[in-house]
């Protein structure tokens, strides 16, 4: 009965949620595959992205699955909360083939520059994770409407470019952090949405 009732949401959802679900079952098969060491998965080079051009080379979808795994469950938690609702702000402005595009290429674009960062500054790490894909399509939302307001709890109104500044400051305060590749991924995926939502405003849709 639960299951039929996964399957029914499943089917039902739209793109979004859709995604969801699947973020959720590649999280449950890398709890039965993979090691649990220092609070994250040890995920393999042919499966994360690695900063190392020369593993891309050998496993160039790379670029493309890393988007769909997650270091720790609180890392998966907060990713798809976060998707959850940015979805529902993206769908305001914008279409199921337009949230696709922005998604898949802030992931993609995102992962080229974690690649070239780690071959021009001789950076070295793997990472995990659709933030950069969340980050492209929240900041094309505040770059197309950004005087729309959210209540935030215990906060009140704020319009979503000042949450979108907040994200991207706190992201250049941290790259010198242990996670510097993560958040260059962040800030790679903020400007992909950033240029979508720019082109957007002149009548350029990307996604046709």
């Amino acid at each position: 009965s639960i299951l039929n009732e996964i399957k029914q949401q499943y089917k039902t959802g739209d793109v979004s949620q859709k995604l969801i679900f699947i973020n959720i079952l590649v999280f449950i098969i890398s709890a039965l595959c993979f090691s649990f060491v220092s609070n994250q998965f040890q995920y393999p080079n042919w499966l994360a992205l690695s900063s190392n051009y020369k593993d891309v080379l050998w496993f160039p979808w790379t670029v493309f699955t890393y988007g769909f795994f997650h270091s720790e469950p609180i890392h998966l938690l907060f990713n798809l909360i976060f998707l959850y609702y940015i979805s529902t702000l993206f769908y305001t402005f914008f279409n199921t083939k337009q949230f696709l595009t922005v998604y898949f290429l802030g992931s993609f674009f995102a992962g080229l520059i974690f690649v070239a960062f780690g071959y021009f500054f001789n950076y070295s790490n793997l990472i995990v994770g659709a933030s950069a894909s969340i980050m492209a399509l929240f900041m094309a939302v505040a770059t197309f409407a950004p005087n729309y307001s959210l209540r935030l709890p215990l906060i009140g109104y704020l319009k979503i470019w000042h949450i979108a500044a907040l994200y991207v400051f706190i992201d250049v305060a941290q790259l010198l952090t242990e996670n510097t590749g993560g958040h260059i991924a962040h800030l790679s995926g903020g400007f992909v949405g950033f240029v979508f939502a720019m082109l957007m405003k002149k009548g350029i849709d990307v996604s046709a």
